[in-house]
């Protein structure tokens, strides 16, 4: 994997969260269901608290995968800068550096 495939999942996790978080506001108005309008509210909240803790999970996620993608390029950047010390520190055909 490269540093740069973290970022489009990131990307995508928010646009996901938002888009979750996006049709909760837009949950119906409770319906005249009779005897089992009570019920049907019960059911309508249920799956707004549903779509809230999704899109709160998938938002933290994308916070997740962004942090390790920064670490994960710094981690990277850092064993570059150990390997090239170590390259200019191993003595050459003709001699020593």
């Amino acid at each position: 994997m490269e540093v740069g495939d973290l970022s489009p999942a990131a990307r995508s996790l928010a646009l996901g969260a938002s888009g979750l978080q996006e049709l909760a506001a837009q949950a119906p108005q409770l319906p005249n269901a009779g005897a089992s309008t009570a019920f049907v509210g019960d059911v309508l909240m249920a799956l707004a608290e549903a779509m809230s803790q999704a899109a709160a999970v998938e938002a933290s996620a994308a916070d997740t995968v962004d942090a390790n993608a920064s670490s994960y390029a710094e981690s990277d950047a850092n064993a570059s800068q150990v390997m090239d010390k170590v390259g200019h520190a191993l003595p050459t055909e003709g001699g020593d550096r």
